[in-house]
């Protein structure tokens, strides 16, 4: 009798610690402040997910710190964009064990992808389809799509509602909202830039691809080179003959990068200087982050580009 009391027991007592873990929000960790505000909207008013960036360093070079470290180890589900975008994470992830999931959101299907461009002066390559990239070719860019952005929701819905199905109707109806004010905004930069999208312009890093295609804007060319670490005298050279044949009036900066080398290409040109964030350096994180990133971008484009 006692043992069959102890075996009810011990059923009920398992039982009971199962659900509790199920009820508990998961640990999310993710990189980088775009993704971790998407990730925000669909945990708002559940669970808030660990920045792992939480500073103004670049992913392409930041040093993982010990704090962020830890708190990678103890989340459930860790969440970046690519190996090659957030390098810093490559060793921490693959010592993770088997209990924790890891998302690695380029791999998501569904996603619309594109290459990097190689020689990025001149733009003039077709688009490639998704089932053409090779490993290390794709622009890690990707929630600059507004398309692309829903996906990536959906993709951190569907792993919320797997580790924690008891707030699997509240995670969902963020992600209708998400989705709602998504397409909403869309639709309004459609039309604001509607009549910037024969304006050429230039910008330091190569980094708005799917935004670019998403509204048919005119970059004619990035003053960093792919295939080298800076703006060396060659590369100044093919910029100054990018500008001398093209009706250039505007170029895109970011927050990374030295007034004193903007200074030293365009002195005493008649060129206007704006700053694209798309990251969201000097923005505070949290579910509105990344619709102020996008405000941002798309603010100073027309601030620029208009005549």
């Amino acid at each position: 009798m006692i043992k069959i009391i102890t075996a009810i027991f011990l059923i009920i007592f398992s039982f009971n610690a199962h659900s509790k873990e199920q009820n508990n929000p998961p640990k999310i960790a993710v990189s980088i402040k775009p993704i971790h505000s998407i990730a925000a909207n669909i945990t708002d008013g559940i669970t808030e997910p660990y920045l792992i960036v939480n500073d103004n360093s670049s992913p392409h070079d930041y040093s993982l710190k010990p704090s962020a470290a830890s708190n990678i180890n103890k989340a459930d589900i860790i969440i970046y964009v690519s190996d090659e975008l957030e390098t810093f994470l490559q060793k921490t992830v693959s010592s993770l064990g088997n209990d924790k999931k890891v998302i690695q959101l380029i791999q998501t299907d569904g996603l619309h992808l594109l290459n990097n461009r190689d020689n990025n002066l001149n733009n003039t390559e077709d688009e490639h389809d998704h089932n053409e990239h090779h490993h290390g070719e794709i622009d890690p860019h990707i929630w600059l799509s507004s398309k692309n952005s829903v996906i990536i929701a959906k993709k951190i819905l569907d792993a919320l509602i797997e580790h924690n199905p008891q707030n699997a109707e509240k995670y969902t109806k963020n992600f209708l909202d998400f989705s709602k004010k998504n397409a909403s905004i869309n639709k309004q930069y459609l039309n604001e830039l509607e009549e910037y999208k024969n304006i050429p312009f230039i910008v330091f890093h190569d980094a708005y691809r799917y935004f670019e295609q998403e509204y048919g804007l005119n970059n004619i060319g990035s003053t960093t080179d792919p295939s080298s670490s800076g703006i060396g005298a060659k590369r100044i050279k093919e910029i100054e003959q990018v500008l001398n044949k093209s009706n250039v009036s505007c170029i895109f900066t970011e927050p990374q990068f030295s007034s004193a080398v903007i200074d030293n290409i365009f002195l005493g040109k008649d060129i206007k200087i704006k700053t694209l964030d798309p990251i969201g350096y000097e923005i505070e994180a949290g579910k509105n982050a990344y619709f102020i990133i996008l405000d941002n971008i798309v603010n100073n484009i027309k601030s620029c580009l208009k005549g």
